[in-house]
């Protein structure tokens, strides 16, 4: 069984949410969300393993698709907006959500309200999760990734959505 890191990320960057008359509130959003439905879209076109949406000038792009993610808030229309047709195909614990994955092998873009992350399980024995917080990862072994994944989440008390995507 083979962990291998394909490249580190942090979630450095964030914005802030605003009210209407401007006010600046006091909780400060990472960019996880457009980050990871970025990813998802590199995948579908089939973009090199190596693909990173944060590197060199597609870091600007992401903090213009978080910052309109936060005047809705919602993983469809980002996901829309970034070019995917996600089907909100689970809401429920991480681990439930995990198990779909395998199930119905695909591009998966997943979060709650706190966090976002992508899954690629469609490969022939070959399986990648992209978490901002720490980079891209690629397992040959599902039951690897799935234990690296739950280790970091499985007390999440949250419900999760899951969307399968597609291009359009």
């Amino acid at each position: 069984m083979t962990e291998t890191l394909i490249f580190a990320s942090k979630n450095d960057n964030w914005t802030n949410q605003t009210t209407a008359s401007d006010d600046t509130v006091s909780r400060r959003y990472g960019w996880c969300v457009a980050a990871s439905a970025a990813w998802c879209k590199g995948r579908l076109q089939g973009k090199a393993e190596t693909y990173d949406p944060m590197a060199g000038t597609g870091q600007v792009t992401i903090g213009v698709m978080q910052t309109g993610y936060r005047k809705d808030f919602s993983e469809r229309g980002l996901l829309a907006r970034t070019g995917v047709a996600g089907t909100n195909v689970f809401t429920g614990m991480p681990i439930s959500s995990l198990k779909l994955m395998k199930i119905k092998p695909g591009v998966y873009y997943f979060a709650n309200l706190e966090h976002a992350m992508a899954t690629d399980t469609s490969g022939d024995g070959t399986f990648y999760w992209y978490d901002i917080e720490s980079g891209l990862w690629k397992y040959d072994d599902w039951n690897q990734m799935y234990k690296e994944i739950i280790k970091y989440y499985k007390s999440s008390r949250q419900k999760w959505n899951s969307f399968r995507c597609a291009l359009p």
